[in-house]
């Protein structure tokens, strides 16, 4: 279900890690925020490293910043970076 929800959003080439680790964002955040997410939009404009970027700014719930949220973000984000940097 997120995997289809990440491949309606992305327009742009989708590795399979990537597409791994932004799956992984979408099922946390669900998939509307997900597509309507800066990530999204800078992912589709071409910028990979801003997109993946975005990910560690969602570590947060109910105004408070989670250890398990960092932890899991910065997962995604490594994942997400492969072969950009």
């Amino acid at each position: 279900e997120f995997g289809r929800g990440v491949d309606q959003c992305i327009q742009k080439p989708l590795p399979p890690y990537r597409k791994a680790a932004l799956t992984s964002f979408a099922y946390n955040v669900g998939t509307e925020a997900f597509c309507k997410s800066t990530l999204v939009k800078k992912y589709n404009a071409g910028d990979f490293v801003g997109a993946c970027d975005q990910l560690k700014r969602w570590t947060s719930a109910r105004g408070f910043v989670l250890p398990g949220l960092v932890k899991r973000r910065d997962s995604e984000w490594r994942l997400c970076m492969r072969e950009l940097a």
